[in-house]
């Protein structure tokens, strides 16, 4: 998906959203300044590359796990966190480590 400015952070114009001033009216408007939208991205990234980075670890990780026992082992393991995200993730490498 395209990262719009649209989609980093809502528009400025009549956006009510709520108390953002500290003041019990709960109708201000939030602002989103140039600053605030680059910090914004530049957090994005950051998250994209630190998950990006806990992949690749993970795939090094898991690769070195070759034998068929041991895969059925990580196999019979993750059963157990079954509809789990991060074991659907695991479970997605090691069919490539088993495959290759």
């Amino acid at each position: 998906m395209a990262t719009t400015p649209e989609s980093i952070a809502p528009s400025t114009t009549g956006t009510t959203t709520g108390n953002t001033t500290g003041d019990s009216t709960g109708d201000s408007h939030q602002v989103h300044t140039l600053p605030a939208i680059i910090a914004h991205v530049v957090d994005e990234l950051r998250a994209r590359r630190e998950a990006h980075a806990a992949r690749l670890r993970l795939m090094r990780e898991l690769s070195t796990y070759s034998s068929a026992a041991d895969l059925d082992d990580l196999y019979a393991t993750l059963d157990r966190y079954d509809g789990d995200p991060d074991a659907e993730q695991i479970r997605a490498i090691l069919g490539r480590v088993r495959a290759a």
